[in-house]
């Protein structure tokens, strides 16, 4: 689950709280300490990637991986196929790009 800076700050907090209570056991302090010091790396990571995504914003470039795949829907590519059955029918000639050709006579 990926959460806002803030989150993981406010998270990160709330572990260095109870890796200071005294009535604690040494070892659930460590595992608070340890978990605290997660969040804050979790924070940082978070705001490295907002700026990232805020840099390519601005300058209209989306990274490869976050782009969505490119798929068709259903109604896309029978739209496509209608289209490619009319032209042949008509007697014409439709490349792999979609495109129509007149057929040679």
């Amino acid at each position: 689950m990926v959460l806002a800076s803030e989150a993981y700050s406010q998270k990160a907090s709330f572990y260095e709280k109870m890796a200071d209570e005294e009535c604690a056991s040494l070892e659930q302090r460590k595992l608070f300490a340890r978990n605290a010091n997660s969040m804050r790396v979790l924070a940082r990571l978070e705001d490295k990637r907002a700026e990232t995504m805020l840099s390519a914003v601005k300058q209209n470039l989306v990274p490869e991986s976050m782009r969505p795949p490119r798929r068709q829907s259903f109604w896309s590519r029978m739209t496509r196929t209608l289209v490619a059955l009319a032209a042949f029918e008509k007697g014409s000639e439709v490349c792999p790009d979609g495109v129509q050709k007149r057929a040679r006579a």
